[in-house]
C-alpha cells in the first residue's frame, strides 16, 4: 500500500483531534470508504469460501454414510437377529446420507443469504443437528450390537 496515494493531500493539520478528517468530503474520506469496502468484500469472499468448503465436508460425510451401507450389504447374517441389525444399519446409514445432504444444503443456504445481506442479523433459524446425532448414536448402539453379538457366537 502506498499510504501517500491514500492520503493524498491530507495531512495531519487536517485531522481534528480524534483523527477523523475536519472535511468529510475529502480525499483520505473518500480513500478510507474504498479501503473498507474492499476489506469487507474481501471479509465476505472469505467467509463465502469457507462456507462452500463446509457443504463440501457435508458433502464427502454423506458420501462415506453411502459407502458404509453398500459395505452392509456384503455383510451375511447367520440368523433373524443378526439379519434384522444389518438391515436397521445399513437402511439407517442411507436415511442418515439423505439427512445430512439435506441440512448441509440447508445451513449452505441460510449462510449464504446472511452473507448477502448488508447487515446480517446475529442468529439465524437452521436445523438443528440433534435428529442427526440421535440417529448417529442409535446406528452405533446397533452396530455394537451386532457386533458383539457375532463375536460371542464365534468363542
Amino acid at each position: 500500500l502506498n499510504w501517500e496515494s491514500i492520503l493524498g493531500n491530507n495531512r495531519r493539520e487536517n485531522l481534528d483531534v480524534q483523527g477523523v478528517p475536519k472535511n468529510n468530503n475529502s480525499d483520505l474520506t473518500k480513500n478510507m470508504k474504498e479501503l473498507l469496502s474492499a476489506q469487507e468484500r474481501f471479509s465476505r469472499m472469505t467467509t463465502d469460501l469457507g462456507n462452500e468448503r463446509t457443504l463440501l465436508a457435508w458433502i464427502r460425510t454423506a458420501f462415506a454414510a453411502i459407502r458404509t451401507s453398500l459395505a452392509y450389504l456384503f455383510i451375511a447374517g447367520d440368523n433373524w437377529y443378526w439379519e434384522f441389525l444389518i438391515s436397521v444399519c445399513r437402511n439407517g446409514l442411507s436415511l442418515m446420507a439423505i439427512l445430512l445432504i439435506l441440512q448441509g444444503g440447508e445451513r449452505y443456504h441460510k449462510i449464504k443469504t446472511i452473507l448477502s445481506q448488508k447487515n446480517p442479523f446475529k442468529r439465524y433459524e437452521r436445523l438443528s443437528l440433534k435428529p442427526s446425532l440421535f440417529m448417529l448414536f442409535f446406528l452405533a448402539v446397533f452396530t455394537l450390537m451386532g457386533t458383539s453379538y457375532q463375536s460371542m457366537h464365534k468363542i
